[in-house]
């Protein structure tokens, strides 16, 4: 992926794999840096696909099994409303078990995710100790979601059963002897489709998850190692992909920005009309689910300013370029941070 992008891209960083610091002897080291930060990338990458396969699978057997259970006992029994079907002490205690294994698989792919990428965050041998407060945020987030998961699914289930008409007799439109029991067949089977909705709904919010504890995790490996307070920290945002699946607005914003390493990154900054809201703080990437910046560092004294200047330049110029092409609307303009206003007015004139 980085033979791919463009070179002012990469404008300041070296060839090592992964440098924990970023030395600048002369300013025509600019080029090749960044592109050790754009293969972690490839790795972190891996990672998160794995720890997904399979998560949206385990997620429809917890509800199949559950909506399966459900359903038998009220085709079973077809005065029985879905309500009535999912309040019964047995249905609940059903869900209890699916919930609680579903938690705990989801749970340990969260958090195998986030100590594989501190693992890959740390240098060499140091191992510091890992903040593991934002991990601890995304199992509460997991925790709080599957606990309104039941009821989603029995929302779900009641909207598509009430859609079949209820048959009382055969002369009321039947067309067996056993009229409610056949009424009940088509009312859960329309229900059987309700699940898909749910299903997709958690899985999303599953990998957004996964993918958020891998890449904070690598974060956290890399600040781990970090003994020296006084040094920077540089957020650099990942272009080495189609322009397509590159940075969002707020990350390109943040693209070279380089502050004191036990501060946190402003939250306001970006290109975009409004900030994205912040999830539990702004120590480093991500910045959002699915985020794929990074961060490199610099000792203390270390010249960093080239690198920033020219990071943030090529990240006005592609924001630039791409109103430019796609067009953009008078609310984007008002939001645009003045230098960003005055580059796309010289690139238009």
């Amino acid at each position: 992926n980085a033979q791919t992008a463009p070179d002012d891209a990469f404008e300041g960083f070296s060839p090592e794999d992964q440098p924990p610091v970023l030395t600048l002897s002369r300013e025509d080291e600019v080029r090749s840096k960044v592109r050790s930060v754009q293969k972690v990338k490839d790795t972190l990458a891996d990672i998160d696909v794995g720890l997904r396969t399979g998560v949206r699978a385990r997620i429809e057997q917890a509800v199949g099994d559950y909506f399966a259970y459900a359903r038998q006992i009220g085709i079973n029994n077809p005065m029985l409303s879905p309500a009535e079907v999912f309040a019964r002490a047995d249905v609940q205690a059903l869900w209890a078990q699916e919930a609680a294994s579903l938690h705990s698989w989801l749970a340990n792919r969260i958090s195998e995710g986030f100590y594989k990428g501190a693992d890959l965050g740390r240098s060499g041998d140091a191992h510091g100790v890992l903040d593991e407060g934002y991990l601890d945020a995304v199992n509460q987030d997991l925790t709080n979601y599957l606990a309104t998961l039941d009821s989603q699914v029995r929302s779900a289930v009641w909207n598509a059963y009430n859609q079949i008409d209820w048959v009382p007799s055969y002369a009321q439109g039947g067309t067996s002897t056993n009229v409610p029991h056949d009424t009940a067949v088509k009312r859960w089977d329309t229900a059987s489709d309700s699940q898909s909705a749910v299903v997709t709904d958690i899985s999303r919010r599953a990998h957004a998850g996964i993918s958020a504890a891998t890449h904070r995790g690598y974060t956290e490996g890399q600040l781990s190692t970090i003994t020296d307070t006084s040094m920077l920290k540089m957020w650099v945002a990942n272009f080495a992909q189609p322009p397509e699946r590159g940075p969002c607005l707020t990350c390109i914003a943040l693209h070279g920005m380089t502050i004191p390493v036990t501060e946190q990154f402003p939250a306001e900054v970006t290109y975009a009309a409004k900030p994205l809201g912040v999830y539990r703080d702004l120590l480093g990437p991500p910045r959002h689910p699915n985020c794929r910046c990074k961060l490199v560092f610099f000792a203390a004294g270390q010249e960093h300013e080239p690198v920033s200047k020219k990071m943030n330049e090529y990240a006005m110029d592609v924001v630039t370029s791409t109103m430019a092409t796609t067009g953009f609307t008078a609310k984007q303009v008002r939001a645009l941070p003045e230098p960003l206003f005055e580059r796309l007015w010289r690139f238009l004139m």
